[in-house]
């Protein structure tokens, strides 16, 4: 859990206060990786229903 620490450590720096806030809420419910970028793709996939095509992007 260090890693995930340090992520948020990242975000709490003053000239990111828009992200330093958003943090906080993901913080809360689990979900800071989608701050990262890297992974945001990847879990909108897994949050996205397979059946459900309406709402997915064309990658």
């Amino acid at each position: 859990m260090r890693e995930a620490e340090h992520a948020h450590a990242t975000y709490d720096t003053p000239h990111l206060d828009a992200a330093g806030i958003v943090s906080r809420q993901q913080r809360e419910s689990g979900d800071f990786y989608l701050l990262t970028g890297v992974h945001a793709g990847h879990q909108q996939q897994e949050r996205i229903p397979a059946g459900s095509t309406s709402n997915s992007r064309p990658n």
